[in-house]
């Protein structure tokens, strides 16, 4: 019973560490200075080495307008973002993630162009 309370304490603590290690998340949004633009950025944990990431933008309408680009996130940074022009993209349901260079996902997200 004594031995409960501690080891209860210590599972909580190690899950909140684990989750606390990786917080990978990519958001998108249409930005307007000047040239409409979809913004998605890809945020994580600093690191002290730089490190590549691959975009994949997917457009379930019209693949031809699918992209895949490989950014370096810098050491020390925690975020990178590509962005493509807002005019000329297909309207629809749009899936963009970000893999390492292995093609683990690292987050993902959707959004539609009405």
């Amino acid at each position: 019973m004594k031995l409960a309370l501690p080891l209860s304490l210590l599972g909580i603590l190690l899950s909140s560490t684990l989750s606390a290690e990786r917080h990978d998340k990519l958001t998108c949004e249409v930005v307007d200075d000047g040239d409409k633009i979809i913004q998605c950025t890809y945020s994580a944990s600093r690191l002290e080495e730089e490190r590549p990431v691959q975009f994949i933008w997917r457009s379930e309408t019209t693949p031809h307008d699918d992209r895949e680009r490989t950014l370096m996130v810098p050491a020390l940074h925690g975020s990178v973002y590509d962005y493509r022009y807002y005019y000329g993209r297909a309207l629809g349901k749009w899936d963009v993630t970000v893999n390492d260079l292995d093609g683990n996902p690292l987050a993902t997200t959707s959004f539609v162009l009405p």
